[in-house]
C-alpha cells in the first residue's frame, strides 16, 4: 500500500510539473509578444516623433512614459541637429518645426497579416472583414 500511494505521489508530481512547464512557457510567449508589440510601437513613435507630438488626439492616445519617450527622442534629436549644422546654416534654413519637415505616417496604407486557423467574421466599426482561410 505505501509503495502505491509513493507511486500515485510520483505520478502527480510529473504531472504537476508538466503544467508548470506548459503554464511557464505560455507566460513566456504571451511576455515575448507584448514586448515584441512594445517594442514596435517605440519604433513607429520614434521615426514620426515630430508629427506625434504635434497631434494632439494622437499624443492624448500615449501612455505618459511613451509621451516622455517622444518628448526625448524630439529633444536629442534637435540637439543633435543643432549641434552638427544648423549652428551654421542662415536662420531661414534652420528651422525644424515647419509642417512639410513633419514626417507623417502612412495612414492609408495596409496591413498584411496571415490567418493560420479559421475564425468567425471580425467587426472593426461599420466594416465586416472577412477572415476565412
Amino acid at each position: 500500500t505505501t509503495r502505491l500511494v509513493e507511486e500515485q505521489t510520483e505520478d502527480d508530481h510529473v504531472n504537476h510539473s508538466r503544467e508548470l512547464v506548459i503554464i511557464e512557457t505560455a507566460v513566456d510567449r504571451v511576455k515575448w509578444v507584448l514586448a515584441a508589440y512594445y517594442r514596435a510601437r517605440l519604433v513607429k513613435i520614434e521615426n514620426c516623433v515630430d508629427f506625434v507630438l504635434s497631434t494632439p488626439g494622437t499624443l492624448a492616445r500615449l501612455h505618459p512614459q511613451e509621451r516622455a519617450f517622444a518628448q526625448s527622442i524630439s529633444d536629442l534629436r534637435r540637439t543633435h541637429l543643432t549641434q552638427s549644422f544648423l549652428k551654421d546654416v542662415p536662420p531661414d534654413f534652420a528651422k525644424l518645426d515647419e509642417p512639410e519637415m513633419i514626417a507623417k505616417p502612412k495612414l492609408n496604407t495596409y496591413a498584411f497579416f496571415k490567418v493560420i486557423s479559421e475564425t468567425e467574421d471580425f467587426k472593426l466599426s461599420d466594416q465586416s472583414i472577412d477572415l476565412h482561410v
